[in-house]
């Protein structure tokens, strides 16, 4: 998906119950620093910088720097990794 939070941030959910293997990439094409925020779908996390998952249920993960991209995978559970 390519973002475009220039005239404001806005929030980006994950897919809920994806299959395994599936693949959401978001590039943040604003021309300023307002944030894009990646949240995942109710029952699901995001994995952490350091691999974790414990603690980010329902958190979120922003870019809020121009032209910045994020990748993520899904583990067909619970699990979204982020792998860009």
């Amino acid at each position: 998906m390519i973002a475009n939070p220039t005239a404001a941030g806005f929030t980006v959910t994950l897919p809920a119950r994806a299959a395994s293997g599936a693949w959401v990439s978001v590039k943040d094409r604003g021309t300023n620093a307002n944030a894009i925020l990646i949240v995942p779908s109710a029952g699901d996390t995001i994995e952490d910088f350091n691999g974790s998952t414990s603690n980010y249920a329902g958190v979120s993960v922003a870019l809020n720097t121009q032209a910045i991209s994020m990748d993520f995978i899904y583990d067909g559970t619970s699990i979204w990794y982020r792998v860009g």
